[in-house]
């Protein structure tokens, strides 16, 4: 037989088995995309080797989780929270943390629209004990009490006084006197730059604040640890170990299609053996049986 027939023959066998455990286990062939495309960490604004449980716009979704996507616009990375977009500061694994400060304040601390953005401790992400709440005062009836946290903002063609209190900062009441207030999300040692004038009110909102993302890194160690890459099944919306052979809740392990892969490729290697044989007897029997033989 020649080298020729030879490898002919083993890439026949490889392309049935593969047809045959597509059909037999569809997630066979799901785990070879999932593997290979969730294995490639991704760059994001000045951002390196990002991964699960983040991904962004030209990855396959299932590499990361829903609420974790984050758009990369050169330098700018965002990311949507509660229907509000923030940019993102600073990413640390280690403690799953995400810096962020809101998008519409990043040319300019007047708002364009008075909702407050709260955090829900049931949601993806949370509010660390970094954070506290400061109150954007408006509409107030005039004071020179506050001269310091005192800000002025064009609003509706006229200039409208605003006024910037935390927790944290001490001062005469001036809530009663305003008819409005945005509670706006910073960080404590923001407010005590304000307090000694090393920051200004625009930079402390801008320097924006801490939440932490609020999902398991243990699965995804332990996915990792087993050899596979951590991605989320959006059928089943929970996350998934892509291995090399297929997905599996938690981690890798020898599966099924190990098996039936290697029964399949010795079934179809015997059945074509025999046909093989088979053939060749019919053909020496024909030789025989012709009368010039």
């Amino acid at each position: 037989m020649s080298s020729t027939s030879t490898i002919f023959q083993i890439s026949l066998l490889f392309f049935i088995t593969n047809l045959l455990l597509s059909v037999l286990f569809p997630e066979y062939v799901y785990a070879y995309d999932g593997y290979d495309e969730c294995s490639k960490s991704f760059r994001c604004g000045s951002f390196t080797n990002i991964g699960y449980p983040f991904w962004t716009n030209g990855q396959s979704e299932y590499c990361g989780h829903p609420a974790f996507k984050l758009d990369c616009e050169g330098d700018n990375v965002t990311i949507d929270i509660t229907s509000q977009k923030y940019h993102v500061l600073n990413v640390s694994y280690e403690y799953q943390i995400l810096k962020i400060a809101r998008t519409d304040y990043r040319s300019s601390i007047c708002p364009k629209s008075f909702v407050n953005i709260t955090f829900n401790v049931t949601d993806f992400f949370n509010i660390t004990v970094n954070d506290e709440y400061a109150t954007l005062l408006y509409d107030c009836d005039p004071t020179e009490d506050q001269a310091h946290n005192k800000f002025s903002c064009p609003i509706n063609d006229r200039v409208v006084d605003f006024y910037f209190t935390a927790p944290t900062l001490t001062g005469p009441e001036i809530s009663a006197r305003c008819n409005f207030s945005l509670l706006v999300p910073v960080l404590d040692i923001a407010i005590e730059r304000l307090i000694d004038f090393s920051m200004t009110i625009e930079q402390v909102i801008k320097e924006g604040f801490e939440v932490k993302w609020n999902l398991d890194a243990e699965e995804c160690f332990e996915c990792t640890d087993s050899g596979g890459k951590c991605g989320y099944n959006r059928t089943l919306n929970d996350f998934t170990c892509f291995c090399p052979d297929q997905p599996y809740s938690t981690k890798c392990r020898k599966g099924p299609p190990y098996f039936a892969s290697l029964c399949l490729m010795t079934g179809v290697y015997m059945f074509y053996q025999k046909s093989t044989k088979s053939k060749d007897m019919e053909t020496m029997m024909a030789i025989a049986s012709s009368p010039f033989f």
